[in-house]
């Protein structure tokens, strides 16, 4: 019996692994750096996925979302990150930066997700994000660097 079982929820995890995601996410691949995130278009999402190998997700099939409720419906988020901590009327001190030039924001499917890396070289290291957008179909939609 357990020999018969094993294949059978071998098929029923590699069924959920193929299924399309469910919620747009933003990945923090940053090094040390705070990131906030606010959806600009389509819906009111906002959170902070703070340090390395956080993420924050939304789901793209509910209104506050994606309003077009559809996996490839467009929306925009504006991005920030920080070091250093938060003063006492929410401005930054420390150093700031941004995804690209600001205003910095990047569009995304609502059935994809965006990967954001600290600056690689020495010049952009320090302030600036390099962001890549993925679409409902994992491709790359967009990318925004300095």
């Amino acid at each position: 019996m357990l020999r018969i079982l094993t294949p059978v929820f071998a098929l029923g995890l590699l069924a959920l692994s193929s299924q399309s995601a469910q919620a747009y996410c933003i990945y923090n691949h940053t090094d040390g750096w705070d990131l906030r995130v606010k959806q600009m278009t389509g819906g009111n999402f906002s959170a902070e996925p703070n340090g390395k190998g956080a993420r924050a997700c939304c789901p793209w099939d509910t209104m506050s979302c994606n309003s077009t409720l559809q996996r490839t419906g467009v929306v925009t988020i504006w991005v920030q990150g920080w070091k250093g901590r938060e003063g006492p009327e929410g401005n930054v001190q420390g150093m700031s930066g941004s995804c690209g030039t600001i205003p910095s924001t990047i569009d995304v499917q609502a059935g994809g997700w965006i990967e954001i890396y600290s600056g690689s070289d020495r010049a952009d290291r320090d302030r600036a994000f390099h962001c890549i957008a993925y679409g409902a179909d994992g491709k790359v939609t967009s990318v925004v660097t300095k």
